[in-house]
Protein backbone atom coordinates (compact mmCIF):
# COMPACT_ATOMS: atom_id res chain seq x y z
CA UNK A 1 0.00 0.00 0.00
CA UNK A 2 2.85 2.41 0.71
CA UNK A 3 4.16 1.77 -2.82
CA UNK A 4 0.80 2.63 -4.41
CA UNK A 5 0.41 5.72 -2.18
CA UNK A 6 3.74 7.04 -3.42
CA UNK A 7 2.65 6.57 -7.02
CA UNK A 8 -0.62 8.40 -6.38
CA UNK A 9 1.17 11.28 -4.60
CA UNK A 10 3.62 11.66 -7.52
CA UNK A 11 0.76 11.75 -9.97
CA UNK A 12 -0.94 14.61 -8.11
CA UNK A 13 2.37 16.57 -7.90
CA UNK A 14 2.96 16.17 -11.64
CA UNK A 15 -0.52 17.42 -12.44
CA UNK A 16 0.08 20.50 -10.28
CA UNK A 17 3.39 21.24 -12.02
CA UNK A 18 1.79 20.96 -15.46
CA UNK A 19 -0.76 23.64 -14.68
CA UNK A 20 0.53 26.83 -16.40
CA UNK A 21 -2.08 29.37 -17.36
CA UNK A 22 -2.23 30.79 -20.87
CA UNK A 23 -0.62 34.29 -20.98
CA UNK A 24 -3.43 36.85 -20.85
CA UNK A 25 -3.99 40.52 -21.70
CA UNK A 26 -1.75 40.44 -24.76
CA UNK A 27 -1.18 43.92 -26.24
CA UNK A 28 0.14 44.33 -29.77
CA UNK A 29 1.87 47.46 -31.10
CA UNK A 30 2.31 47.27 -34.85
CA UNK A 31 4.97 49.06 -36.85
CA UNK A 32 5.70 49.10 -40.55
CA UNK A 33 8.53 46.57 -40.30
CA UNK A 34 8.01 45.09 -36.85
CA UNK A 35 5.75 44.45 -33.89
CA UNK A 36 6.01 44.75 -30.09
CA UNK A 37 4.15 42.31 -27.80
CA UNK A 38 3.47 42.53 -24.05
CA UNK A 39 1.37 40.35 -21.72
CA UNK A 40 0.74 39.52 -18.06
CA UNK A 41 3.27 37.38 -16.21
CA UNK A 42 2.24 33.75 -15.59
CA UNK A 43 2.89 32.22 -12.17
CA UNK A 44 5.39 29.38 -12.41
CA UNK A 45 6.58 30.31 -15.87
CA UNK A 46 10.31 30.71 -16.40
CA UNK A 47 10.16 31.66 -20.07
CA UNK A 48 7.79 32.45 -22.90
CA UNK A 49 7.94 31.22 -26.48
CA UNK A 50 6.48 33.34 -29.28
CA UNK A 51 6.23 32.02 -32.83
CA UNK A 52 5.11 33.82 -35.98
CA UNK A 53 3.83 32.14 -39.10
CA UNK A 54 6.83 33.43 -41.10
CA UNK A 55 9.10 31.13 -39.08
CA UNK A 56 10.45 33.69 -36.61
CA UNK A 57 10.61 32.46 -33.00
CA UNK A 58 11.63 34.28 -29.83
CA UNK A 59 12.17 32.82 -26.35
CA UNK A 60 12.20 35.44 -23.60
CA UNK A 61 12.23 35.46 -19.79
CA UNK A 62 10.35 38.75 -19.46
CA UNK A 63 6.75 39.42 -20.43
CA UNK A 64 7.56 41.32 -23.62
CA UNK A 65 9.08 40.66 -27.03
CA UNK A 66 9.89 42.44 -30.27
CA UNK A 67 10.04 41.20 -33.85
CA UNK A 68 11.64 43.03 -36.75
CA UNK A 69 12.28 42.47 -40.47
CA UNK A 70 8.54 42.23 -41.20
CA UNK A 71 6.87 43.41 -44.39
CA UNK A 72 4.69 46.55 -44.35
CA UNK A 73 0.93 46.14 -44.80
CA UNK A 74 1.13 42.38 -44.16
CA UNK A 75 -1.04 40.19 -41.91
CA UNK A 76 0.73 37.75 -39.58
CA UNK A 77 -0.52 35.11 -37.14
CA UNK A 78 1.33 33.87 -34.10
CA UNK A 79 1.17 32.01 -30.82
CA UNK A 80 2.37 32.75 -27.31
CA UNK A 81 2.92 30.04 -24.67
CA UNK A 82 4.29 30.05 -21.15
CA UNK A 83 6.89 27.41 -20.23
CA UNK A 84 8.51 26.16 -17.04
CA UNK A 85 11.80 25.82 -18.88
CA UNK A 86 11.42 22.07 -19.35
CA UNK A 87 8.67 20.29 -21.23
CA UNK A 88 5.65 21.88 -19.60
CA UNK A 89 3.89 24.59 -21.60
CA UNK A 90 0.60 26.40 -21.30
CA UNK A 91 -2.12 26.36 -23.90
CA UNK A 92 -1.24 28.88 -26.63
CA UNK A 93 -2.58 32.38 -26.91
CA UNK A 94 -3.03 32.77 -30.66
CA UNK A 95 -3.12 36.21 -32.20
CA UNK A 96 -3.27 38.07 -35.50
CA UNK A 97 -1.93 41.49 -36.46
CA UNK A 98 -1.30 43.55 -39.58
CA UNK A 99 1.83 45.71 -39.91
CA UNK A 100 1.46 49.35 -40.75
CA UNK A 101 2.04 50.72 -44.19
CA UNK A 102 5.62 51.66 -44.99
CA UNK A 103 7.27 54.96 -44.19
CA UNK A 104 8.11 57.66 -46.72
CA UNK A 105 11.54 57.25 -48.35
CA UNK A 106 13.42 58.71 -51.29
CA UNK A 107 12.62 62.35 -50.56
CA UNK A 108 13.81 64.67 -53.32
CA UNK A 109 13.94 68.46 -52.98
CA UNK A 110 12.94 69.75 -56.39
CA UNK A 111 13.20 73.47 -55.64
CA UNK A 112 14.05 75.79 -52.77
CA UNK A 113 13.25 79.52 -52.77
CA UNK A 114 13.24 82.19 -50.08
CA UNK A 115 9.57 81.43 -49.36
CA UNK A 116 8.90 77.85 -50.45
CA UNK A 117 9.93 74.18 -50.75
CA UNK A 118 8.88 71.83 -53.54
CA UNK A 119 9.45 68.20 -52.49
CA UNK A 120 8.48 64.73 -53.69
CA UNK A 121 9.02 61.16 -52.45
CA UNK A 122 8.61 57.53 -53.43
CA UNK A 123 4.96 56.36 -53.29
CA UNK A 124 4.13 54.17 -50.28
CA UNK A 125 2.14 50.99 -51.05
CA UNK A 126 -1.44 50.92 -49.72
CA UNK A 127 -1.39 54.60 -48.75
CA UNK A 128 -4.44 56.70 -49.61
CA UNK A 129 -2.94 60.08 -48.73
CA UNK A 130 -0.11 61.75 -46.78
CA UNK A 131 -0.30 63.93 -43.69
CA UNK A 132 2.25 66.76 -43.75
CA UNK A 133 3.15 69.04 -40.87
CA UNK A 134 5.85 71.70 -40.59
CA UNK A 135 7.57 73.17 -37.54
CA UNK A 136 10.20 75.88 -37.08
CA UNK A 137 11.92 77.49 -34.11
CA UNK A 138 12.17 80.83 -35.91
CA UNK A 139 8.90 81.13 -37.85
CA UNK A 140 5.41 81.20 -36.31
CA UNK A 141 4.10 79.77 -39.61
CA UNK A 142 1.16 82.14 -39.73
CA UNK A 143 1.30 82.48 -43.50
CA UNK A 144 2.34 78.96 -44.39
CA UNK A 145 0.32 76.94 -46.91
CA UNK A 146 0.77 73.23 -47.80
CA UNK A 147 -0.39 72.12 -51.25
CA UNK A 148 -0.22 68.28 -51.50
CA UNK A 149 -0.37 66.39 -54.80
CA UNK A 150 -0.15 62.58 -54.70
CA UNK A 151 3.44 61.87 -53.58
CA UNK A 152 4.64 65.51 -53.59
CA UNK A 153 3.95 68.79 -51.84
CA UNK A 154 4.51 72.49 -52.35
CA UNK A 155 5.01 74.39 -49.07
CA UNK A 156 4.70 78.17 -49.41
CA UNK A 157 4.46 81.27 -47.23
CA UNK A 158 7.81 80.72 -45.48
CA UNK A 159 10.50 83.22 -44.50
CA UNK A 160 14.02 83.36 -45.91
CA UNK A 161 17.19 81.92 -44.36
CA UNK A 162 15.13 79.83 -41.93
CA UNK A 163 15.22 76.16 -40.96
CA UNK A 164 12.06 74.06 -41.12
CA UNK A 165 11.35 70.48 -40.04
CA UNK A 166 8.94 68.75 -42.40
CA UNK A 167 7.16 65.60 -41.18
CA UNK A 168 5.42 63.28 -43.69
CA UNK A 169 3.14 60.42 -42.60
CA UNK A 170 1.51 57.99 -45.05
CA UNK A 171 -2.14 57.25 -44.27
CA UNK A 172 -3.68 53.86 -45.08
CA UNK A 173 -7.13 52.31 -44.75
CA UNK A 174 -6.06 50.26 -41.72
CA UNK A 175 -3.96 52.97 -40.06
CA UNK A 176 -1.12 55.43 -40.45
CA UNK A 177 2.46 54.59 -41.28
CA UNK A 178 5.57 55.82 -39.48
CA UNK A 179 6.51 59.49 -39.66
CA UNK A 180 9.52 60.65 -41.69
CA UNK A 181 11.27 63.97 -41.01
CA UNK A 182 13.49 66.09 -43.23
CA UNK A 183 15.11 69.42 -42.27
CA UNK A 184 15.41 72.10 -44.94
CA UNK A 185 16.46 75.75 -45.06
CA UNK A 186 14.92 78.38 -47.26
CA UNK A 187 17.08 80.28 -49.71
CA UNK A 188 18.99 83.40 -48.67
CA UNK A 189 22.32 84.48 -47.27
CA UNK A 190 23.64 86.15 -44.16
CA UNK A 191 25.70 85.75 -41.02
CA UNK A 192 24.59 85.40 -37.41
CA UNK A 193 26.59 85.36 -34.21
CA UNK A 194 24.83 82.74 -32.13
CA UNK A 195 26.90 82.98 -28.96
CA UNK A 196 29.06 85.70 -27.43
CA UNK A 197 31.30 84.85 -24.49
CA UNK A 198 33.91 86.56 -22.31
CA UNK A 199 36.86 85.14 -20.43
CA UNK A 200 39.69 86.23 -18.19
CA UNK A 201 42.33 88.81 -19.09
CA UNK A 202 39.97 90.76 -21.32
CA UNK A 203 39.51 87.97 -23.82
CA UNK A 204 36.22 87.82 -25.72
CA UNK A 205 34.93 85.60 -28.47
CA UNK A 206 31.95 84.31 -30.35
CA UNK A 207 30.52 81.48 -32.37
CA UNK A 208 28.84 82.33 -35.64
CA UNK A 209 27.19 80.81 -38.66
CA UNK A 210 27.52 81.92 -42.28
CA UNK A 211 24.51 81.07 -44.44
CA UNK A 212 25.52 80.62 -48.06
CA UNK A 213 23.03 80.24 -50.93
CA UNK A 214 21.25 76.90 -51.04
CA UNK A 215 21.28 76.79 -54.83
CA UNK A 216 24.85 77.03 -56.13
CA UNK A 217 26.53 76.11 -59.43
CA UNK A 218 28.53 72.92 -59.71
CA UNK A 219 32.23 72.95 -58.90
CA UNK A 220 34.28 74.74 -56.27
CA UNK A 221 32.39 77.41 -54.33
CA UNK A 222 34.00 80.44 -52.64
CA UNK A 223 32.96 82.52 -49.64
CA UNK A 224 34.71 85.77 -48.65
CA UNK A 225 34.44 86.92 -45.02
CA UNK A 226 35.52 90.45 -44.05
CA UNK A 227 35.62 91.02 -40.29
CA UNK A 228 35.63 94.59 -38.97
CA UNK A 229 39.19 94.06 -37.74
CA UNK A 230 41.80 91.37 -37.21
CA UNK A 231 41.24 88.78 -34.49
CA UNK A 232 43.68 86.73 -32.45
CA UNK A 233 42.23 83.40 -33.48
CA UNK A 234 39.57 82.15 -35.87
CA UNK A 235 38.52 78.68 -36.97
CA UNK A 236 36.07 77.76 -39.72
CA UNK A 237 34.28 74.48 -40.34
CA UNK A 238 32.29 73.38 -43.37
CA UNK A 239 34.83 75.04 -45.67
CA UNK A 240 38.61 75.30 -46.01
CA UNK A 241 40.50 78.57 -45.72
CA UNK A 242 42.38 79.64 -48.87
CA UNK A 243 45.71 80.80 -47.45
CA UNK A 244 46.82 82.49 -50.67
CA UNK A 245 43.81 84.78 -50.86
CA UNK A 246 43.23 85.43 -47.16
CA UNK A 247 44.61 88.46 -45.35
CA UNK A 248 44.30 87.74 -41.60
CA UNK A 249 46.14 90.94 -40.61
CA UNK A 250 43.25 92.91 -42.10
CA UNK A 251 40.51 90.52 -40.97
CA UNK A 252 39.82 89.01 -44.39
CA UNK A 253 39.32 85.27 -44.90
CA UNK A 254 38.56 83.54 -48.17
CA UNK A 255 36.93 80.14 -47.83
CA UNK A 256 36.57 77.32 -50.34
CA UNK A 257 34.10 74.46 -50.48
CA UNK A 258 35.72 71.95 -52.79
CA UNK A 259 34.87 68.50 -51.49
CA UNK A 260 31.42 66.87 -51.89
CA UNK A 261 30.71 66.86 -48.14
CA UNK A 262 31.50 70.60 -47.97
CA UNK A 263 29.34 71.43 -50.95
CA UNK A 264 26.40 69.68 -49.30
CA UNK A 265 26.64 72.08 -46.35
CA UNK A 266 24.69 75.32 -46.79
CA UNK A 267 26.16 76.72 -43.56
CA UNK A 268 29.75 77.42 -42.57
CA UNK A 269 30.58 77.81 -38.89
CA UNK A 270 33.22 80.00 -37.30
CA UNK A 271 34.71 80.41 -33.83
CA UNK A 272 36.80 83.49 -33.08
CA UNK A 273 38.68 85.16 -30.20
CA UNK A 274 39.68 88.81 -29.76
CA UNK A 275 40.77 91.27 -27.06
CA UNK A 276 38.45 93.66 -25.22
CA UNK A 277 40.62 96.68 -26.01
CA UNK A 278 40.05 96.30 -29.74
CA UNK A 279 38.60 99.55 -31.03
CA UNK A 280 36.54 98.17 -33.92
CA UNK A 281 32.78 97.69 -33.70
CA UNK A 282 32.72 93.92 -33.65
CA UNK A 283 29.07 92.99 -33.98
CA UNK A 284 27.45 90.60 -36.39
CA UNK A 285 26.00 93.37 -38.57
CA UNK A 286 29.51 94.66 -39.32
CA UNK A 287 30.68 91.33 -40.77
CA UNK A 288 30.54 91.47 -44.57
CA UNK A 289 30.21 88.19 -46.47
CA UNK A 290 30.38 87.70 -50.24
CA UNK A 291 29.51 84.56 -52.14
CA UNK A 292 30.52 82.79 -55.34
CA UNK A 293 31.49 85.12 -58.17
CA UNK A 294 31.28 88.13 -55.84
CA UNK A 295 34.29 86.92 -53.86
CA UNK A 296 37.42 88.97 -54.35
CA UNK A 297 39.63 91.03 -52.09
CA UNK A 298 42.03 93.51 -53.67
CA UNK A 299 43.98 93.65 -50.44
CA UNK A 300 44.34 89.88 -50.05
CA UNK A 301 47.75 88.30 -49.70
CA UNK A 302 48.97 87.57 -53.24
CA UNK A 303 50.28 84.09 -54.10
CA UNK A 304 53.92 83.65 -53.18
CA UNK A 305 53.75 85.91 -50.12
CA UNK A 306 56.02 84.80 -47.29
CA UNK A 307 55.30 84.96 -43.57
CA UNK A 308 58.22 85.23 -41.18
CA UNK A 309 58.76 82.21 -38.90
CA UNK A 310 60.55 82.28 -35.56
CA UNK A 311 63.68 80.09 -35.56
CA UNK A 312 65.57 78.40 -32.73
CA UNK A 313 69.26 78.22 -33.69
CA UNK A 314 72.36 76.93 -31.94
CA UNK A 315 75.84 76.56 -33.43
CA UNK A 316 79.33 75.64 -32.26
CA UNK A 317 82.89 75.54 -33.65
CA UNK A 318 85.47 72.79 -33.86
CA UNK A 319 88.98 73.71 -35.11
CA UNK A 320 91.16 70.77 -36.15
CA UNK A 321 94.67 71.15 -37.62
CA UNK A 322 94.03 74.76 -38.50
CA UNK A 323 90.77 74.08 -40.34
CA UNK A 324 87.71 75.63 -38.81
CA UNK A 325 84.64 73.45 -39.14
CA UNK A 326 81.46 74.51 -37.39
CA UNK A 327 78.08 72.91 -36.92
CA UNK A 328 74.77 73.47 -35.21
CA UNK A 329 71.07 72.73 -35.23
CA UNK A 330 68.03 74.72 -36.27
CA UNK A 331 64.29 74.44 -35.62
CA UNK A 332 61.40 76.17 -37.33
CA UNK A 333 58.93 77.22 -34.60
CA UNK A 334 55.75 76.62 -36.57
CA UNK A 335 53.75 76.54 -33.33
CA UNK A 336 54.44 80.27 -32.98
CA UNK A 337 52.75 80.98 -36.30
CA UNK A 338 50.15 78.37 -37.25
CA UNK A 339 47.13 77.04 -35.44
CA UNK A 340 44.71 74.20 -36.10
CA UNK A 341 47.05 71.19 -35.86
CA UNK A 342 46.25 69.97 -32.31
CA UNK A 343 49.25 71.66 -30.72
CA UNK A 344 47.62 72.28 -27.35
CA UNK A 345 45.10 74.71 -25.94
CA UNK A 346 47.23 77.85 -26.00
CA UNK A 347 45.91 79.75 -29.01
CA UNK A 348 47.42 83.13 -28.17
CA UNK A 349 51.04 82.72 -29.33
CA UNK A 350 50.70 84.94 -32.38
CA UNK A 351 49.10 82.07 -34.29
CA UNK A 352 47.03 84.04 -36.75
CA UNK A 353 47.18 81.65 -39.72
CA UNK A 354 45.59 78.25 -40.14
CA UNK A 355 48.26 75.82 -41.27
CA UNK A 356 47.83 74.73 -44.91
CA UNK A 357 47.59 71.05 -45.70
CA UNK A 358 50.71 68.93 -46.21
CA UNK A 359 52.44 69.43 -49.54
CA UNK A 360 50.77 72.81 -50.20
CA UNK A 361 53.32 75.25 -48.75
CA UNK A 362 57.10 75.67 -48.58
CA UNK A 363 59.40 76.51 -45.66
CA UNK A 364 62.36 78.62 -46.75
CA UNK A 365 65.64 79.20 -44.94
CA UNK A 366 68.06 82.01 -45.78
CA UNK A 367 71.57 81.89 -44.36
CA UNK A 368 71.95 85.55 -45.28
CA UNK A 369 75.09 87.57 -46.01
CA UNK A 370 76.82 86.15 -42.91
CA UNK A 371 77.26 82.82 -44.69
CA UNK A 372 77.15 83.45 -48.44
CA UNK A 373 78.41 79.98 -49.32
CA UNK A 374 75.51 78.33 -47.61
CA UNK A 375 75.45 75.38 -45.24
CA UNK A 376 75.45 71.57 -45.48
CA UNK A 377 72.51 69.62 -44.05
CA UNK A 378 73.44 66.41 -42.21
CA UNK A 379 70.14 65.31 -40.67
CA UNK A 380 66.54 66.56 -40.84
CA UNK A 381 63.24 65.80 -39.11
CA UNK A 382 59.64 66.79 -39.72
CA UNK A 383 60.36 68.07 -43.22
CA UNK A 384 62.19 67.27 -46.46
CA UNK A 385 64.90 69.35 -48.17
CA UNK A 386 64.29 69.85 -51.89
CA UNK A 387 67.08 69.99 -54.52
CA UNK A 388 66.51 73.39 -56.14
CA UNK A 389 69.95 73.93 -57.68
CA UNK A 390 68.48 73.98 -61.18
CA UNK A 391 65.65 76.37 -60.36
CA UNK A 392 65.94 79.85 -61.91
CA UNK A 393 67.44 82.29 -59.42
CA UNK A 394 68.72 79.55 -57.09
CA UNK A 395 71.43 80.60 -54.61
CA UNK A 396 73.67 78.69 -52.21
CA UNK A 397 72.25 80.37 -49.13
CA UNK A 398 68.55 79.73 -49.86
CA UNK A 399 67.11 76.34 -48.83
CA UNK A 400 63.58 75.04 -49.46
CA UNK A 401 61.81 72.46 -47.31
CA UNK A 402 58.36 70.89 -47.50
CA UNK A 403 56.18 68.93 -45.11
CA UNK A 404 55.00 66.36 -47.60
CA UNK A 405 52.66 64.15 -45.59
CA UNK A 406 50.37 64.11 -42.55
CA UNK A 407 53.11 62.83 -40.22
CA UNK A 408 55.39 65.76 -41.06
CA UNK A 409 52.46 68.22 -41.10
CA UNK A 410 51.72 67.48 -37.44
CA UNK A 411 55.33 68.27 -36.46
CA UNK A 412 55.34 71.76 -34.92
CA UNK A 413 59.15 72.06 -34.68
CA UNK A 414 60.77 70.56 -37.77
CA UNK A 415 64.50 71.08 -37.98
CA UNK A 416 67.93 69.88 -39.01
CA UNK A 417 71.57 69.53 -38.02
CA UNK A 418 73.99 71.43 -40.24
CA UNK A 419 77.67 72.17 -40.81
CA UNK A 420 79.55 75.06 -42.44
CA UNK A 421 83.02 76.41 -43.15
CA UNK A 422 83.82 78.84 -40.35
CA UNK A 423 86.57 80.44 -42.45
CA UNK A 424 83.89 81.70 -44.85
CA UNK A 425 80.91 82.27 -42.58
CA UNK A 426 80.75 84.61 -39.61
CA UNK A 427 80.89 82.88 -36.26
CA UNK A 428 77.51 84.32 -35.20
CA UNK A 429 75.59 84.47 -38.47
CA UNK A 430 71.85 83.91 -38.12
CA UNK A 431 69.15 82.32 -40.25
CA UNK A 432 65.87 83.80 -41.32
CA UNK A 433 62.91 81.62 -42.19
CA UNK A 434 59.60 82.06 -43.91
CA UNK A 435 56.52 80.06 -44.82
CA UNK A 436 55.67 80.59 -48.48
CA UNK A 437 51.92 80.23 -48.86
CA UNK A 438 51.48 79.27 -52.47
CA UNK A 439 52.38 80.72 -55.84
CA UNK A 440 54.66 79.85 -58.73
CA UNK A 441 57.75 79.28 -56.58
CA UNK A 442 55.90 76.84 -54.34
CA UNK A 443 54.66 74.95 -57.38
CA UNK A 444 58.19 74.81 -58.79
CA UNK A 445 59.71 73.59 -55.51
CA UNK A 446 57.12 70.81 -55.25
CA UNK A 447 58.23 69.49 -58.63
CA UNK A 448 61.92 69.32 -57.66
CA UNK A 449 63.48 66.06 -56.34
CA UNK A 450 64.42 65.52 -52.71
CA UNK A 451 68.01 66.34 -51.79
CA UNK A 452 70.38 64.06 -49.90
CA UNK A 453 71.13 65.46 -46.46
CA UNK A 454 74.39 63.84 -45.31
CA UNK A 455 78.01 65.00 -45.29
Amino acid sequence: MKFHAAILLFAFASAAQALLYTPANLTITERASGVALEWDLVEGAKEYVITLNNGQTETVTMNKANFGSLMPSTTYTGSLVASDGNETQSAPNTFTFTTLIGKVTGIVVREVTTTSFDIMWQPVNNSIQYDIRVTSEDDELGGMNIIPSENSALITGLQGVTFYDIFITPVGIDGDGEETMIRLRTEGTGVRITNWWSGSSGIFGGIGMIYRPVNIPSGVYKIGVQLPCAVQYIKFWGAKQDMDQSDPENGYYELVQSKPWMLRKTEVGMNFIFQEEMTCDFVNTSIVVRYGDEVGNPGATPPGTTKEIEIDQYQWQNITEGVAFAAGWCKFRLDKMFHGVNWGDDVFKNKTIEKPGPGTFVLTLNTGPGCPGGIMIKQQWGMTLKDTTTMPGATDNMLYFIQADDTMWHNAKPGFIYGYDATVCDNQFTFSGQAMLGGAIVDAVMDEPDKEVSF
